[in-house]
């Protein structure tokens, strides 16, 4: 998050690089923004929470 701006690279369903496995992002945004990075069986595999200000 900069300036108020959500940057955000969500990974690839189709053509992941580096050998990496395919990763796909959701975003709530509410009183708070969390970021959950999924893989295809729809895992959590990271997440973050940032606080609005």
């Amino acid at each position: 998050m900069q300036d108020g701006i959500l940057f955000l690279n969500p990974g690839s369903t189709r053509l992941p690089r580096g050998g990496k496995e395919a990763t796909y992002a959701v975003v709530e945004w509410d009183e708070t923004v969390n970021v959950m990075f999924k893989n295809m069986a729809h895992e959590t595999i990271d997440s973050i929470e940032i606080k609005k200000f």
